[in-house]
């Protein structure tokens, strides 16, 4: 393993420690990693909205398969599918994913 397939596993372990539950409807296992990140599992269609209303702009989709971009439509969040398998983990899955999370001030929630 290359140490850049740890760097995701690296800054989210240390951000769990600080991270804050966050709810809303449609949203579970919702937590707040940082001042613009936040991740979950899989949101509902209510769970999109709520997260547009607490100032989410972009949801990054970690399914191998199923897109957001249905339920997310006519929510006013932008849907980034950055598709990865839990068993490998390729370089440039890895950097789509760090560049969609890591990147910008804008709010950001990811699954």
């Amino acid at each position: 393993m290359t140490i850049l397939r740890l760097i995701p596993l690296v800054v989210l372990c240390g951000c769990a420690a600080a991270s804050q539950p966050v709810s809303g409807e449609g949203l579970k296992n919702t937590h707040r990693l940082s001042g613009h990140v936040l991740r979950g599992g899989q949101p509902t269609r209510e769970g999109m909205a709520s997260l547009a209303a607490m100032g989410v702009k972009k949801v990054v989709n970690l399914r191998a398969e199923h897109s957001d971009r249905e339920l997310a439509q006519g929510c006013g969040v932008d849907v980034v599918d950055v598709p990865m398998t839990t068993w490998k983990a390729e370089h440039e899955t890895i950097v789509a994913f760090l560049k969609a999370v890591a990147f910008g001030s804008e709010e950001k929630f990811f699954h």
